[in-house]
């Protein structure tokens, strides 16, 4: 018995040093990302397919970044490719019943393969339309618009009716809150909708587009915590052609470890962040107590779930010269904070991922609890009962680690800027500022405007902490 709980021990070891790659992992793409060097970060992501970062359960993981990455890199196709294959599995993978997962008492999430969260879907449709736009093809990159809008109106439906299915099962061993989100559309995608349209004189459209980019802001302050910037036009000046910029920098959140503390009882669940108020656990969790049904008295627990955190950037002003066009010059506008959307889209199942996890928890220190009894009356000896009791709560406290698996590589921040110009070929200088100190300039040489096209130009700035 003291061999098995050996073995024991050695695997509790082997999975608490399993999760410690993932930083220096990503360490010398990070590198490349930040001089500018983007076909060499996908060359390097493309070269750790086969890794057991990103290959198996992880694969949509894999063409995330790789896609994302490859769109930088200016490889429009490749990005496409990918980013299908993600688009494909996250549907696959997505059609599964989120309220069945709920009551499946895994040894941790991480086991299962990883389906993607809210916002990194809605992302492949809008950078799958960047790269349509990239290769001169306006229907293709509309039909992407579509998809992203469509996915934003059934987000609040979709997880609403996961949460009901849940509350109404008999296996629902608490009930779960409805989360208080706001995020249901974004002023990036209808940006691209009403430029697009307007390429294609289908104005009607493209005011409509306009329309419910003003709509973002207005009815999402939360997300849209910033000024509304100047709107595209609906039709183009008559003499005039018109350039857009987007500028992304930037990188997206990513998940952390945030430790709770339960204290269960039979009819109720009270749920605390560790070493945070209840105003805390509140404004992050939408609830402190939830109801509970005849579950037993195990007084506190202690449980992991990720949340999402910032990483920092260092610009705050970008600021596009235009050479051959009386020096004009013009400051990019804050459009989309990706970072917003993805705390608020997450936000939605963070009611679900919290209740599963706490009640898998239970659940395996009721295991543990009558396995120690089993093993102390099999042996008749309390001491190794007492032990195994240990060994038990040890591996239960390891693999209870938190998913933290998310997409690495996509933007933190969109920033726009509509220029008129006559028609004709321009040397444009994106200027990227920290505190007023130039960073970086984005040369870009012979840029061609023409008039009646839909001239977008994508610079892009990252920048991160470790």
């Amino acid at each position: 018995m003291l061999k098995k709980l050996s073995i024991l021990s050695i695997g509790l070891l082997a999975l608490m040093l399993a999760g410690c790659a993932s930083m220096d992992f990503m360490a010398e793409t990070e590198d490349s990302l930040m001089t500018g060097d983007y076909p060499a970060a996908a060359k390097e992501i493309e070269k750790k397919q086969e890794s057991s970062y990103y290959k198996g359960k992880n694969s949509l993981l894999y063409y995330l970044d790789y896609g994302f990455l490859c769109h930088y890199a200016g490889l429009y196709e490749e990005s496409n490719r990918a980013l299908d294959q993600a688009e494909r599995l996250g549907e696959e993978l997505y059609a599964r019943s989120i309220s069945r997962e709920i009551g499946s008492y895994l040894i941790n999430d991480k086991v299962k393969e990883y389906a993607g969260e809210e916002f990194e879907l809605l992302y492949i449709h809008i950078f799958k339309c960047l790269n349509y736009i990239a290769l001169n093809n306006t229907e293709d990159a509309l039909v992407e618009v579509r998809k992203a809008n469509l996915r934003m109106e059934l987000l609040e439906q979709k997880y609403r009716e996961a949460t009901d299915e849940y509350n109404a099962s008999a296996d629902a061993g608490a009930r779960v809150p409805e989360a208080d989100c706001h995020f249901h559309n974004s002023a990036l995608s209808r940006y691209l909708g009403t430029v697009l349209f307007r390429s294609d004189r289908a104005f009607d459209d493209a005011r409509i587009e306009s329309e419910w980019l003003e709509r973002s802001f207005a009815e999402q302050s939360y997300v849209y915590d910033f000024p509304l910037p100047q709107l595209p036009a609906v039709r183009e000046p008559k003499d005039k052609a018109l350039l857009n910029i987007i500028s992304f920098t930037g990188l997206c959140t990513v998940k952390k470890p945030l430790t709770f503390i339960a204290t269960t009882s039979p009819t109720w669940m009270t749920i605390t962040a560790l070493n945070q108020d209840d105003e805390y656990t509140a404004n992050l969790l939408g609830f402190t107590m939830v109801p509970t049904f005849g579950l037993p008295d195990h007084g506190i627990i202690r449980f992991e779930i990720p949340i999402m955190d910032d990483r920092w950037d260092s610009i705050d002003q970008i600021v596009v010269r235009i050479s051959g066009a009386d020096g004009k010059e013009v400051t990019l506008e804050l459009l989309e904070k990706m970072n917003n959307i993805s705390r608020d889209t997450y936000k939605r199942k963070m009611p679900l991922v919290v209740i599963k996890t706490a009640l898998r928890v239970i659940g395996k220190k009721v295991g543990g609890e009558f396995g120690s009894h089993a093993i102390g009356n099999a042996t008749d000896n309390n001491a190794l009962g007492v032990l195994s009791g240990l060994v038990f709560d040890a591996i239960n406290a390891a693999t209870e680690n938190a998913d933290t698996r998310c997409c690495f590589f996509l933007p933190a921040f969109s920033s726009t800027a509509e220029v008129e110009l006559d028609p004709g070929v321009y040397d444009i200088d994106i200027e990227y500022y920290n505190e007023g100190v130039c960073k970086l300039i984005d040369n870009r040489k012979n840029v061609s405007v023409e008039k009646g096209k839909l001239n977008l130009l994508e610079s892009f700035r990252f920048q991160v902490e470790r």
